[in-house]
């Protein structure tokens, strides 16, 4: 019989959302010796953005036999 379950990653989620809101008031408030650009800003969104959606609904499957 297989096994199938699936998961929210709340956690990973909501540690993401921290993220972006830092980064995002990082560059409106252009914080720090070197601010971030807009360029900048848009790859780390990005990459929070596919971070996200990739681990948004864990599945897990297993099959075979014990």
């Amino acid at each position: 019989m297989p096994y199938k379950n699936s998961q929210t990653g709340t956690f990973l989620i909501s540690v993401m959302l921290i993220f972006w809101l830092f980064f995002g008031l990082a560059y409106l408030n252009q914080w720090g010796n070197t601010p971030l650009t807009l360029s900048s800003f848009l790859i780390v969104t990005s990459i929070l953005v596919i971070i996200t959606v990739l681990f948004y609904k864990l599945k897990v499957e297993i099959e075979g036999q014990v």
